[in-house]
């Protein structure tokens, strides 16, 4: 028994300490999975970027093109940010607070 318990205690140091894995609750596992997203995904990193995207003026020859593409670009961050903020309030929902879950630290 004894023995047992010892091969389970390395184990477990084994998975947290050499695979860099962490407990928490469900919240923490969600938000750094949140936190691990890039720009193009729906991400923290997604609002900054809207934030800088939309304060650059547009040039006084700017064509209809470039503004299409402005106009999609900011679309698509907006949405993204939207899904972060979505995905943000998903995670902390009560429920999760007391769930534990094994994350990656970063």
């Amino acid at each position: 028994m004894k023995l047992r318990i010892l091969n389970i205690t390395i184990w477990n140091l084994f998975v947290f300490l050499i695979l860099n894995c962490s407990i928490g609750t469900r919240t923490d596992a969600c938000k750094a999975d949140l936190r691990r997203a890039t720009v193009l995904e729906p991400s923290d990193d997604s609002c900054e970027m809207l934030q800088t995207v939309a304060g650059l003026p547009l040039r006084s020859n700017a064509t209809e093109e470039m503004i299409q593409s402005r106009m999609e670009t900011l679309s698509f961050l907006i949405l993204n940010c939207y899904q972060y903020y979505t995905k943000l309030k998903e995670c902390e929902k009560e429920g999760n607070r007391y769930t534990p879950a094994l994350y990656s630290r970063e």
